[in-house]
């Protein structure tokens, strides 16, 4: 499986690239402009892990203009910020994405992931 991380926390990085990178091919982002410019031209991800909070495109952003390109694509947030107001806020625009609080159990990162090919969107 092919995964786009996008995350700015340097540690985070570090933990999700030791973590998936045993099993995946992982490309990983601190910048989420320029995770999305990369995905522009690179669109064969299975999968993208994107943080919430971030500068530049925040997590909902990127996923909008991801989803503008490719409707399909299977999208993961993570985010230290967690209610149910902002579940609802996202999908009140009609995002429904599957939103792992920080910190995150990689275990249930990686059940996740296998379901991916059944679709989690």
């Amino acid at each position: 499986m092919k995964i786009l991380v996008v995350e700015d926390e340097e540690d985070c990085c570090e933990l999700l690239n030791d973590h998936l990178s045993k099993t995946h091919s992982v490309t990983i982002f601190r910048d989420s402009k320029k995770a999305f410019d990369h995905y522009k031209d690179n669109q064969d991800y299975d999968a993208i892990i994107t943080d919430y909070l971030m500068p530049n495109l925040n997590g909902v952003e990127l996923i909008k203009k991801v989803l503008k390109l490719n409707r399909k694509q299977q999208i993961i947030m993570t985010s230290g910020y967690f209610s149910e107001r902002f579940i609802d806020s996202y999908n009140k625009e009609g995002i429904h994405i599957p939103v792992i609080k920080k910190p995150f159990d990689l275990d249930h990162l990686s059940i996740l992931l296998e379901i991916i090919p059944d679709g989690i969107n």
